[in-house]
């Protein structure tokens, strides 16, 4: 429990810093210190429309996936203060890779979300398939940071459903060692949009459980941003159980 309260002992913002301070930057001049960005995405409520402007043009002269002194991402900044709105125009723009880990303790930005319980960014991240299954330096998940709260927790434990499901549904082409393409396991072809709620399990009844078993078993799903052993253990209770999902 002491490494989570180390986490949540967030140094506060720094009131006196002005987006307006880097006003300069649209009169055509050149940055005169580094982690512009970060700052821009710590603060970007102070002004969204400018904060934009001013990140279209920091971008041509910083890496958006650079590390701070304090081994911090412009993206990993908006997170810890909730900058919503960072995030969403950091996906629009499409340079900033969200699968990266930062800080001393090597968190995601999904760590961070469940530690802040911000789900509008959570639903992000999940469509951006950062992964709740992702184990910080210290070998601890996502949702580790929702145990003190148990409405939390519960909403993580669905979204963590939620996100195996896509996977699997997602799923078109899985091979059997000893298969030919006559083999292939078929009727995974099944369109997202298609699933409402409620049918998610139904889906996977139209699949052959044994050979889908068999490579949940043996991780040959292994996509790289799913290497936990939960997601495995989750993904068979899912398909064998019914457990209780939304999508």
């Amino acid at each position: 429990m002491k490494k989570l309260q180390q986490i949540e002992n967030i140094k506060p913002l720094n009131t006196e810093f002005r987006l307006t301070d880097l006003n300069y930057l649209l009169n055509g001049g050149k940055p005169k210190e580094k982690y512009l960005l970060h700052h821009v995405f710590q603060h970007f409520h102070q002004d969204s429309e400018l904060a934009k402007k001013l990140t279209n043009i920091i971008l041509k002269y910083e890496n958006p996936n650079e590390y701070d002194k304090e081994k911090w991402t412009p993206l990993h900044l908006a997170v810890r203060y909730n900058q919503n709105k960072a995030v969403i125009y950091a996906q629009s723009i499409g340079q900033f890779n969200f699968h990266l880990l930062a800080g001393q303790q090597g968190l995601s930005l999904m760590h961070l979300a469940v530690l802040k319980s911000n789900y509008d960014i959570i639903e992000i991240l999940i469509e951006k398939k950062v992964s709740l299954f992702t184990e910080n330096a210290d070998g601890v998940l996502p949702r580790r940071y929702a145990l003190q709260s148990p409405v939390n927790l519960k909403m993580i434990k669905k979204y963590e459903n939620r996100q195996i499901m896509r996977f699997l549904i997602d799923l078109e082409d899985i091979d059997d060692d000893e298969s030919t393409q006559a083999n292939k396991i078929q009727n995974l072809n099944v369109s997202q949009q298609s699933i409402k709620q409620g049918e998610a399990n139904d889906v996977l009844i139209t699949r052959p459980k044994v050979s889908l078993t068999y490579h949940v078993q043996q991780k040959q799903f292994n996509p790289q941003y799913l290497k936990c052993e939960r997601f495995y253990e989750n993904a068979l209770s899912i398909i064998f159980q019914g457990n209780d999902v939304f999508i």
